[in-house]
């Protein structure tokens, strides 16, 4: 018999993060969404993007660009995210 398949998740699925502190998230690296050791770029670019919209739930304000850049991919399967949020 061969090796049974599994749906590959959605990327929401994917980059699901728990709060731990007002601005510190911790992310689980599925399976399946990393490149060697480390997690697809686009992946923790997501996560980022979900802690900052935790952290700033401004509904009459929603994100419409965001430019990022990454270090070389982090190591998996746990990563922990800390924002700074600069004041406007």
């Amino acid at each position: 018999m061969g090796k049974e398949q599994t749906q590959p998740l959605s990327f929401g699925d994917a980059t699901r993060i728990e709060q731990i502190t007002d601005s510190e998230f911790r992310a689980h690296v599925p399976e399946g969404w990393q490149q060697g050791r480390g997690a697809f770029c686009g992946l923790v670019i997501g996560l980022c993007l979900r802690a900052l919209d935790a952290v700033e739930d401004t509904p009459e304000r929603p994100l419409r660009s965001a430019s990022l850049s990454t270090p070389p991919p982090p190591t998996i399967p746990s990563l922990l995210l800390s924002l700074l949020l600069a004041p406007l």
